[in-house]
């Protein structure tokens, strides 16, 4: 039946949601903890050092964001961009 495969489908995309969820909590819950560290190890150096501090932390985090948004764009190129969007909406 078209049932067992739809629920599939739909427990697919509520997977997906789950460990997205998930992975951004601890990804947000952990950058508090990235940045006092910086700001500790940081503390008494030069307005210099803190430029440079502030590099280390941003750059992967932002280097992170950029590949999985790569990553996404090229899955979909590759998978002909369709995805499990199969219907057409209207």
């Amino acid at each position: 039946g078209g049932g067992g495969e739809r629920g599939q489908a739909l427990l697919k995309v509520l997977i997906s949601f789950a460990v997205g969820g998930l992975l951004g909590d601890v990804f947000l819950h952990m950058l508090p903890h990235a940045v006092s560290r910086a700001v500790d190890k940081a503390a008494g150096a030069s307005s210099h050092d803190h430029i440079g501090e502030a590099i280390g932390l941003g750059l992967p985090i932002l280097t992170g964001m950029l590949l999985f948004y790569v990553a996404e764009k090229l899955m979909g190129a590759l998978t002909g961009g369709a995805g499990c969007h199969g219907h057409v909406h209207g």
